[in-house]
């Protein structure tokens, strides 16, 4: 007998059930409706402690149910509501905060029309993953603007290296034509990068050649000129002046031979 009443008393069972949740969405939604405007009322008259004093006295909850149930209305109070009229209060609650972003509330209307269960887990978990999706596409948007920015600054630096190049450029051609222009006038003579090594030169006969200005600058040294030889000599090495320098070494050789 347990077993036949079970059936069919559980399928009423859950008709009822239904109706009451049912019976109760709807009330709670003509309550909020019946409590918005009575707030509306108050914006005007601060008579009776104003709204909230109006519940406290009058309707005996608190003012927080109140502005629950005016969200429920805000929030549902429209031909969409019958379909979530079943739903528990808490949810509806939920739901209707202001808090809750609008796609959240269109998912769960998707899930009760689509015969899903929606609770309040069910409500914290969609709220997380819309915040998720928020956070991920301005993730997104920042990554876009730091590359846009290293792109930009890369096509700066480009374009920098691009005018120094130039820049370097027209100066070298610049130099070059002078310095050109000074070899064909003979005010600089070009000498050989790489000199023959000391030994090599130091090794090769070397005699005054005619026109040579060694006899004068021997006599400077006879007559005891400032300027030691050993710095002559290292002068025209810096200067790449390399036969000068042997020339003037022998010569303080044969000098030094001939005294």
């Amino acid at each position: 007998m347990s077993d036949a009443l079970t059936v069919p008393a559980g399928d009423r069972l859950e008709e009822i059930a239904v109706e009451i949740e049912t019976i109760q969405g709807v009330a709670l939604l003509k309550i909020g409706e019946r409590l918005s405007e009575a707030r509306d009322i108050f914006k005007y008259d601060r008579n009776e402690g104003g709204f909230t004093g109006w519940i406290d006295a009058r309707l005996k909850f608190g003012s927080s149910t109140a502005y629950k149930l005016i969200d429920v209305f805000t929030a549902f109070g429209n031909e969409s509501f019958h379909k979530m009229e079943t739903l528990p209060k808490s949810v509806l609650y939920a739901l209707a905060a202001p808090s809750t972003p609008e796609p959240v509330r269109e998912e769960a209307i998707r899930r009760v029309e689509a015969g899903q269960p929606v609770d309040l887990d069910l409500v914290a978990d969609l709220k997380r993953q819309l915040l998720d999706a928020k956070q991920l596409a301005k993730d997104a948007k920042r990554d876009e603007k730091v590359q846009k920015d290293l792109a930009r600054q890369a096509q700066e630096d480009r374009a920098k290296m691009l005018r120094d190049y130039e820049w370097a450029k027209s100066e070298v051609e610049t130099k070059a034509r002078e310095i050109e222009r000074l070899k064909q006038d003979g005010v600089i003579h070009v000498y050989p990068a790489e000199p023959k090594p000391v030994a090599e030169i130091k090794a090769a006969p070397v005699s005054p050649k005619p026109g040579s200005c060694l006899p004068a600058m021997a006599a400077i040294i006879a007559d005891g000129c400032r300027r030691d030889v050993a710095e002559l000599v290292a002068m025209a090495r810096e200067e790449g002046l390399f036969s000068l320098a042997a020339e003037l070494e022998a010569l303080v050789s044969s000098e030094a031979s001939a005294a």
